[in-house]
């Protein structure tokens, strides 16, 4: 009997096929004759009853079980993927509310006296954000600085773009701040001006405008300058700055990035009452509006002497302003910082000393302590003796003025036993012990005629190490003349006794006949190359910008020449 293979084609393994197999042999009909089988015309092909119909899951060989299993599995990834899309919905809201937070209030690192990167936030400054939320604010600051008023007033803006005043900030002027529209382009932690005061918090405008904190003497936060501090809500004779407390450039500083808008102008009255100011005793070093931790001002109070917590780095030698770091009041409110107890240290020795500051008597005495550290970071003074001028001339006879005598032997001995006779290095005025192993002389690797430079380097006891350049002009003289200039300390004896002839007869015939011959024949020579210039130095006056931060090379530093050698 031929059997149908129908839905073979869909079936995969082995056990279905055995499965299909079975079913089918049920469905076969019985070898017993019937009536119908003998109706059936010989040689007739048996048939197979007609099979029930069947679903295409059945058909394709998968029961109705797995089909649940899959519709099942489908529905519960479904599910998931819902939840997924409300979790990432909601997150965007968050990250989208925290860039905005972020837009309105980014915030800086600020460095710190002792090189460590910290945020510095400002008392109350959580609450002021929580109100300006609730006024509708959702955008970046706008800064009027008003000339008539001598103030700074801060505007936000409501959703609609409707700016609305939030605060007004007491402020200095100077002279070059001229009325118009400006932004702020960049801004500096620190930054010193022209006239070599420190300020924090600078945010530059207008190309050379700044506003900043009122000025520091150094780069401390207990260095205030307080006559400056005290001009504050009046006009400044200074220049290019808006100057501010410290407690509100900080918040400028932290608050309006680059790209914020800032207006000045000389119309209109102020939106909002402006805060009370009031002017502080020039013993004080610290600005009573400065966030950093250690202010004493921030923990000041009646019946307390409030000091410091820093630990306070004062160079040897200085003096030490004792009441700059303390504040002092009686029970009745009173300033008492004047009538402060202490002793004074040593500021000659190197190392830490605690100072203790005493108010009263016995029981109701008052105490607190500053620790101050003595420390040595000024390299030495280099000079020649005896005027310090660092510079001295060497002249050659006419027949050596040639360029090999000049890189000779002779003569480079000559130089440097000039410079080891006169030679002077000083630490807090007190000269130091020269020996081989605390100073070089750095000769050029090649000398010309007219100015050449040495530099020289000493090290003092505390491992700082100074420069200090040294000019050597050479010159031609007449063979009959005598060799001058060759120390410092035998030209005052020849002007007195020997040849005070000399002196008033020669010099001006060395100035008119000589010296224009030298120029006009010796310079136009192969051998005497072009006279060595020195590239000038655009200083901070000329920019009239300040020298901002971080790090600067020290006054003292000497540029190295090229293809120098050292001699000790």
């Amino acid at each position: 009997m031929e059997k149908s293979d129908h839905g073979m084609e869909e079936i995969e393994n082995v056990e279905e096929l055995e499965k299909l197999m079975s079913e089918a042999e049920r469905l076969d009909l019985p070898d017993e004759p019937g009536a119908d089988e003998a109706d059936e015309p010989d040689g007739a092909e048996e048939m197979i009853p007609e099979e029930p119909e069947r679903s295409f899951g059945n058909r394709a060989g998968i029961d109705k079980s797995k089909l649940l299993r899959i519709g099942s599995t489908c529905l519960q990834l479904l599910l998931v993927i819902g939840i997924v899309g409300v979790c990432f919905l909601i997150g965007k809201n968050v990250i989208d509310h925290a860039m905005l937070k972020e837009t309105k209030s980014p915030t800086r690192n600020i460095i710190s006296e002792t090189s460590s990167a910290q945020t510095e936030q400002l008392p109350g400054e959580e609450e002021q954000e929580t109100s300006e939320e609730e006024n509708g604010y959702h955008g970046a600051y706008h800064i009027n600085i008003d000339l008539k008023h001598y103030a700074a007033v801060i505007y936000g803006y409501q959703e609609d773009g409707t700016e609305f005043p939030i605060k007004v900030m007491n402020c200095t002027i100077g002279p070059d701040i001229k009325a118009g529209d400006y932004t702020i382009t960049q801004a500096f932690p620190w930054a010193q001006d022209t006239d070599g005061n420190w300020h924090m918090y600078n945010c530059r405008f207008g190309g050379r405008l700044w506003i900043q904190s009122v000025g520091y003497e150094k780069r401390t936060h207990d260095s205030l300058l307080t006559d400056e501090y005290n001009l504050l809500t009046k006009k400044n004779a200074e220049g290019n700055g808006v100057r501010l407390s410290v407690g509100d450039a900080y918040w400028i500083y932290k608050n309006c990035p680059e790209g914020t808008k800032l207006t000045v102008s000389k119309d209109g009255d102020l939106p909002l009452e402006r805060p009370e100011f009031e002017k502080i005793d020039s013993i004080y070093g610290w600005d009573p509006t400065d966030p950093y931790k250690h202010n004493p001002w921030l923990h000041a109070g009646k019946n307390k002497i409030s000091a410091t917590t820093a630990v306070v780095q004062v160079e040897r030698g200085d003096e030490i302003p004792y009441l700059a770091n303390v504040v002092a009041f009686d029970a009745k409110g009173k300033s008492v910082t004047k009538k402060l107890e202490y002793e004074e240290i040593d500021t000659k020795k190197v190392g830490k000393y605690k100072v203790e500051y005493t108010y009263g008597e016995r029981e109701k005495q008052l105490k607190a302590s500053v620790t101050y550290e003595i420390t040595d970071t000024t390299p030495p003074e280099i000079r020649l003796k005896p005027d310090g001028k660092n510079e001295f001339t060497v002249k050659v006879a006419h027949s050596d003025f040639t360029e090999e005598y000049l890189n000779g032997e002779k003569l480079i001995d000559r130089i440097v036993k000039q410079i080891k006779k006169n030679l002077e290095v000083l630490d807090l005025e007190e000269p130091i012990a020269l020996n081989s192993s605390n100073y070089t002389i750095t000769l050029p690797e090649k000398f010309y005629a007219d100015r050449n430079m040495v530099v020289i380097e000493a090290t003092d006891a505390y491992e700082n190490t100074g420069k200090q350049a040294i000019y050597v002009f050479i010159e031609e003289k007449e063979d009959d003349e005598t060799t001058v200039e060759e120390t410092t300390t035998k030209k005052p004896k020849e002007t007195t006794t020997k040849k005070p002839k000399e002196t008033t007869t020669r010099k001006p015939k060395e100035t008119t006949t000589q010296k224009p011959k030298e120029t006009t024949t010796r310079k136009n020579t192969a051998t005497t190359p072009p006279k060595a210039t020195t590239p000038p130095v655009t200083t901070a006056e000329e920019t009239n910008q300040p020298s901002a931060e971080p790090d600067s090379e020290p006054d003292n530093q000497i540029p190295e020449p090229e293809g120098q050698t050292g001699i000790r």
